[in-house]
This record gives structure tokens, C-alpha cells and sequence, in this order.
């Protein structure tokens, strides 16, 4: 968020794509400035299929982040705030 108070967290499966329609469906002069071309080795389409996800408020961003990067659950202190999607 822009005054990262509001995170996420999403869960799901990880892979990679070779769909080459949605190579096509996805170029543009952006992505084109970074790789040779569609077919260049370098490219590849990361596809996330979503199980779960959480979001959740904290006025203390700046702690929460400090807790996410040493691998404590920021959410555990601000049970009241968090919210869960069932994405099935």
C-alpha cells in the first residue's frame, strides 16, 4: 500500500509457464526491452495458482518488516485486523 500499512501474503503453486499464447497475450514494448525477442531462453512466465491468501493493517510497518525478515508472523500481533480469502 502506499503508506505500507496494508501487506499480503499468498499461498499457492509456483510454475512455469510455456503457454505461448500468453507470451502473446502478454508482450509489449516493456518486456520487449529486456529480452532478444519471444523466443529468446531467458524468458520465462512464472504462473502462481493462488490457494489462500491473508491481508491484514499495521500502522507499525516499518516493525512488521523487521519481524517478516527474521521469520516471525507479524499478523500474530494484530489478530483483529487480519482478514482471510478462501480462493476455491
Amino acid at each position: 500500500a502506499k503508506d505500507h500499512d496494508l501487506f499480503a501474503s499468498i499461498k499457492g503453486n509456483l510454475s512455469v509457464d510455456t503457454d505461448r499464447a500468453v507470451v502473446e497475450r502478454l508482450w509489449n514494448p516493456f518486456v520487449a526491452a529486456w529480452y532478444e525477442g519471444k523466443d529468446d531462453p531467458k524468458l520465462a512466465l512464472l504462473r502462481l495458482d493462488a490457494e489462500h491468501a491473508e491481508i491484514w493493517l499495521n500502522a507499525s510497518s516499518l516493525l512488521a518488516g523487521v519481524k517478516m525478515l527474521l521469520g516471525v508472523d507479524p499478523k500474530t500481533d494484530y489478530k483483529d485486523k487480519v482478514g482471510e480469502v478462501d480462493l476455491h
